[in-house]
């Protein structure tokens, strides 16, 4: 796992492998609506022989292919009931559960559920700390219904994002309009200034208590996803990451 540099909030999971090792690393996108055809670029390492899927997908043609990236345009059968995580193999290498065929969206969660940013500038030397969500996409598996081990974790997904007032105190402090700045289209949410703010009530801080709301539609139907975000003052002793 990697971050940037003084923002933990920014960061990947990494998966490494040795060149002389073959391995299939990732799939990018790792998801494929029923009824479609899209290019999927596999990557990892020493990759060699055929493409093969299962589930009815097909590769319809090898777009592209070097020892670490191989890219097929698939296309997904429309005709399933529910969706469905399949193998990917390349020659004698296979992934379980790497590819995703979906009929539709039935549910998205913000990811993290639960998330802290930090005042900061605002003429001191500590940097602002801002919050970084995402979108995930989930379908209900073969049980047909949601909330269950069976539902199947499709993907992130662009959405539209916003902040509302948590409860009603954060609606009385006027938290959205004070607290900071959520970029509609990346999901970062980027905290307001350190220090008094003389515009507040009291003259406090620009701290608050937000929820996050990421929305996307998939066809005709729109979903909604919530998270619940902290904005709280500098920390001013941190820790290294582990």
């Amino acid at each position: 796992r990697m971050f940037l540099n003084g923002q933990e909030d920014i960061g990947l999971d990494i998966n490494g492998n040795l060149n002389k090792n073959p391995n299939i690393l990732s799939l990018s996108p790792r998801y494929i609506k029923a009824g479609s055809t899209q290019q999927i670029a596999i990557r990892g390492s020493a990759l060699s022989g055929t493409v093969k899927l299962n589930n009815g997908l097909n590769v319809v043609k090898e777009v592209s292919r070097t020892a670490n990236e191989i890219i097929v345009q698939v296309s997904a059968p429309a005709n399933i009931d529910s969706a469905i995580a399949t193998t990917v193999a390349v020659g004698n290498l296979s992934i379980d559960d790497a590819l995703v065929v979906f009929k539709e969206i039935d549910e998205i969660k913000v990811s993290p559920s639960y998330a802290v940013a930090r005042v900061g500038e605002g003429g001191g030397d500590q940097p602002k700390v801002t919050a970084t969500f995402e979108a995930l996409a989930y379908a209900s598996g073969k049980d047909g219904e949601l909330g269950t081990d069976d539902d199947v974790y499709i993907g992130t997904f662009p959405a539209k994002w916003h902040v509302e007032a948590f409860d009603e105190q954060a609606l009385a402090d006027e938290d959205v309009k004070f607290a900071g700045i959520m970029n509609e289209s990346t999901g970062v949410f980027i905290p307001g200034e350190a220090g008094p703010n003389p515009e507040r009530k009291y003259g406090t801080n620009n701290a608050g208590h937000l929820t996050v709301v990421a929305e996307l539609s998939d066809g005709d139907k729109s979903l909604k996803g919530e998270g619940e975000l902290i904005v709280t003052v500098q920390r001013w002793n941190n820790p290294p990451i582990r």
